[in-house]
């Protein structure tokens, strides 16, 4: 896989890496500033661009999500705080993820089970 060394938040860089060309972009840093930069860039770049943000369920992401279609916005810590406390409680869970307003657990051997339901993000 080709590595591009530059500011993901920069409209040229993504031009050279052909964004144009993409199926989509993840924009999953550990800054969620950051990958909002990135996402709000590439949007500008091509407005029709599947975006995977990884960010929190706060104000700014909530205000950033109003303003742009965004696409896909996971909050990793809600996420991970919930598998977690499955665990604590006895789960058998190996991973977690978020489908249509309900978190479900994923056991070693791959049986999935809701868990508990979430709360949507405010569009």
């Amino acid at each position: 896989m080709p590595v591009v060394l530059g500011r993901g938040e920069s409209q040229r860089l993504l031009r050279r890496v052909s964004l144009g060309r993409a199926r989509a972009l993840a924009a999953v840093t550990s800054d969620e500033l950051e990958n909002i930069g990135v996402s709000v860039a590439a949007l500008g770049v091509r407005e029709d661009l599947r975006i995977a943000l990884r960010a929190g369920d706060g104000d700014l992401t909530s205000e950033v999500r109003s303003l742009f279609h965004i696409g896909v916005v996971r909050d990793v810590h809600r996420i991970a705080g919930t598998a977690l406390a499955a665990v604590a409680l006895g789960y058998r869970a190996e991973t977690a993820f978020p489908y249509e307003g309900t978190l479900y657990l994923v056991d070693r051997d791959g049986a999935i089970e809701p868990f508990v339901r979430v709360r949507e993000p405010s569009a």
